[in-house]
């Protein structure tokens, strides 16, 4: 694999979720817009300031890696708690303007990232991960899963399959990180178990597991799997988890 080509892979999939993040705004009513959100329910600019809050956060440990520095590290039920007071108090445009800002600065950072700093599993507070990984996760994975999560929550699972499909595709993109490939891929089968789909989600499963075969033990008493449960297939699947 070219270095080259790896930064010009993660520079389009951060531009690819911010234009999916984009897109989930663009198509917000005015009354989801307005909407006021709770610790335990968030509303749509709650959802879009944490994802752009982690953009932030990594962006602060991007730079403090390009400085040579020990990057800073964010407790992520502490730092979500103290982020959902403030948020409260911000307008739609002031988080919008946020994103603008961050994205686009993230993307830029990668770019400057040598093979070193790509590929290495300590320049990172979370242990034996690539920093291209962790750069991925805030910019796209981070994004896919809570937009759908949120369609899931809303009942608009053709919409939440649609994102995973898409996800998946994309993803399979880097198979130099298979764990980050099988993720998409299980969790797509987690969507289409739960929409009485079978064969796809086998399908699915099935791509996940020999990819990461480590998630063999969690797919056994994943609940989203349960409708799996009673086939041959499945049970073949997770034997031996």
């Amino acid at each position: 694999m070219e270095t080259a080509d790896l930064t010009a892979r993660l520079v389009a999939l951060l531009r690819e979720g911010s234009a999916v993040q984009q897109a989930y705004v663009a198509g917000l009513s005015a009354a989801e817009r307005e909407a006021m959100g709770t610790p335990q329910h968030w509303s749509a600019k709650d959802l879009v300031a944490h994802l752009t809050g982690w953009k932030a956060r990594r962006l602060q440990q991007l730079d403090a890696v390009l400085r040579s520095e020990t990057a800073p590290e964010f407790d992520l039920d502490e730092t979500n708690a103290r982020a959902w007071d403030e948020q409260q108090h911000r307008s739609w445009d002031d988080v919008l303007a946020a994103e603008a800002r961050v994205a686009p600065e993230l993307a830029a950072r990668i770019e400057r990232l040598s093979v070193a700093d790509l590929t290495a599993i300590d320049r990172y507070p979370l242990p034996l991960q690539p920093a291209a990984l962790q750069l991925a996760r805030p910019g796209y994975t981070h994004v896919i899963g809570h937009l759908a999560e949120q369609y899931s929550e809303c009942g608009e699972m053709e919409r939440a399959i649609a994102l995973r499909q898409a996800a998946a595709a994309t993803l399979d993109a880097f198979p130099e990180f298979p764990e980050m490939v099988s993720a998409a891929h299980y969790n797509l089968a987690c969507c289409y178990a739960l929409t009485g789909q079978p064969g796809q989600a086998l399908t699915e499963l099935r791509r996940a597991l020999a990819l990461h075969p480590a998630l063999t033990a969690y797919a056994r008493d994943d609940g989203d799997l349960v409708s799996l449960h009673e086939t041959a297939e499945y049970q073949a699947l997770v034997a031996g988890a």
